[in-house]
């Protein structure tokens, strides 16, 4: 009938299937980054929040600052950031020396590391998968010494940020605490 003899009509929800596959939260993070450009829901570093408070001294925003005050001072610093690698581009020298560059990230900004020689050799691996998460221990420092004569004259080398040794964020807390 019209006017209600008949029973109301309630829909069903439906139930939600069940996850079959754990869901990536880096992919998920990532495409937001690319859809809006940065994260909204997390950052990939929130897992490693409790080893980038506790071993790094120094923001990657704040690295370009520190390499020209240490320049204008004339001193050494030793520095520990932690980032995410978001870009690696291998090429090679045009005297043929492989080399490459790396942009790490962190919550406040990003840096672009340049390898060469040797230490290109040392840390590459740790730079060619894109979204790793490291703990870099390093210093500002001159990034060539001068000859004599180019020191009488009043010349100076440029500073830059020289890498010592790099650990996978995961493994710091575990690393360091164990050596204290």
């Amino acid at each position: 009938s019209l006017f209600g003899e008949v029973e109301e009509m309630k829909p069903v929800r439906p139930e939600m299937p069940a996850l079959t596959v754990e869901e990536n939260t880096l992919d998920l993070l990532q495409k937001e980054k690319e859809m809006v450009g940065m994260y909204l829901s997390s950052h990939p570093l929130d897992q490693y929040a409790f080893e980038i408070k506790t071993f790094t001294n120094c923001d990657l925003s704040k690295l370009p600052d520190l390499i020209t005050t240490c320049e204008m001072q004339k001193k050494s610093v030793k520095v520990m950031v932690a980032g995410l690698v978001t870009s690696f581009k291998p090429f090679t020298t045009k005297s043929g020396q492989p080399c490459s560059k790396s942009t790490i990230e962190d919550y406040l900004g990003s840096y672009e590391v340049a390898l060469f020689g040797k230490d290109h050799e040392a840390f590459m691996s740790y730079f060619q998968v894109i979204h790793t998460a490291l703990l870099i221990e390093g210093e500002v420092k001159e990034r060539y010494h001068l000859k004599p004569e180019e020191a009488a004259q009043g010349k100076t080398a440029p500073y830059g940020f020289k890498i010592k040794k790099i650990t996978l964020l995961g493994n710091v807390a575990s690393t360091m605490i164990h050596n204290f």
